[in-house]
């Protein structure tokens, strides 16, 4: 998990995928993955799926990514961690106009 991959190829639900550490390829669900273009726009992800990145342990109060928003169709949503100790810990989303 984290793993920065590069797409091979995609078919279906199964993409084919390499490691950009190691080069090992291997076929990963599609389900399991977000791209991310530009380096800040992360597709296919859910407010869940975004509160679940940003709360792990390596991210601190403050870090961020913008991802398409699921209720509005062509706009995007900004997902921030908020609170600096793991019991104070959230993640406040704001709809981007």
């Amino acid at each position: 998990m984290g793993e920065q991959l590069r797409v091979l190829a995609e078919d279906g639900e199964w993409w084919l995928v390499a490691s950009e550490v190691s080069g090992k390829e291997c076929h990963i669900p599609s389900s399991c993955v977000a791209k991310v273009r530009h380096r800040w726009l992360y597709e296919g992800v859910s407010r869940q799926k975004a509160e679940e990145l940003l709360l792990w342990p390596g991210n601190r109060s403050g870090s961020f990514l913008i991802r398409e928003s699921q209720t509005r169709q062509g706009c995007y949503s900004l997902s921030v961690r908020c609170g600096e100790r793991a019991s104070w810990d959230s993640v406040t989303h704001y709809r981007i106009h």
